[in-house]
């Protein structure tokens, strides 16, 4: 007789631990979700599978949001699919990768990492493609993300640098390393040179110490446009001590 690829029941919510390898690092605000399973209880189960030698626990797959709720809200236990088809961790890391992008809005630097975990499990970028559903070249640019030094990567996840310009800057310097025949930019991290008017450009400390024009906008919520350019106009000439309010007045 097969053993079957899945079984649903329910299982008391103490017996379900996190995963370590979870590709969703950060939780979130789960405030609506517990309201909403407060009121109309857990509707969509939790993916989970044996914990390895740890009889009577259970890693969660997918839905660590709605156990973390669950558990706020005070359920006892919870409905369950246990997937008896994932017994390695590169089984893991595509299932949560798929429900998390299918599901939730994954940021492109938790798809990345996700993704080099499992080039690092030795699955070629086609191999994941077919697993996840993912176009070969989205598995390709996504990948490029992990190049970059970790300042770089920082600013892709708090959204001060998109991840098109991250992925472009790695395009870049890998030609650039072609051309010099220099060594292969694999393994070295890249640094991207940030934007002017974010709070990632060396100058935003300056220019929002400097900047008391609390009428104006203040672009990429530092400072007023004319004391970004006085002081892009002072880093240039060289001149120190950041803007001039005399000037920017």
């Amino acid at each position: 007789m097969s053993i079957p690829r899945q079984t649903a029941t329910m299982l008391p919510l103490a017996q379900l631990v996190p995963h370590p390898n979870n590709v969703r690092k950060q939780i979130g605000d789960i405030s609506e979700l517990a309201a909403s399973i407060r009121q109309n209880g857990l509707v969509q189960p939790i993916v989970v599978t044996q914990r390895p030698n740890r009889i009577g626990q259970w890693l969660i797959l997918a839905g660590h949001r709605r156990a973390k709720a669950a558990e706020r809200v005070g359920l006892a236990q919870v409905p369950c699919i246990i997937r008896h088809d994932v017994g390695h961790l590169a089984d893991h890391l595509s299932l949560m990768l798929v429900e998390n992008c299918q599901r939730t809005n994954l940021g492109p630097v938790e798809k990345a990492e996700a993704l080099r975990e499992l080039i690092d499990l030795g699955l070629t970028q086609a191999e994941i493609a077919r697993t996840t559903g993912m176009h070969a070249s989205t598995v390709n640019a996504l990948l490029l993300i992990t190049e970059l030094d970790e300042q770089t990567i920082e600013a892709v996840r708090a959204g001060e640098l998109t991840a098109g310009a991250a992925q472009e800057a790695v395009r870049k310097e890998r030609a650039a390393s072609r051309e010099r025949m220099d060594t292969p930019t694999r393994g070295r991290p890249i640094q991207v040179e940030p934007p002017y008017f974010t709070r990632s450009h060396p100058l935003a400390a300056v220019v929002r110490d400097q900047c008391d024009h609390s009428t104006r906008p203040k672009l990429g919520a530092v400072g007023c446009g004319q004391c970004w350019e006085q002081a892009i106009r002072d880093e240039s000439q060289g001149i120190g001590g950041g803007v001039s309010h005399a000037a920017a007045s």
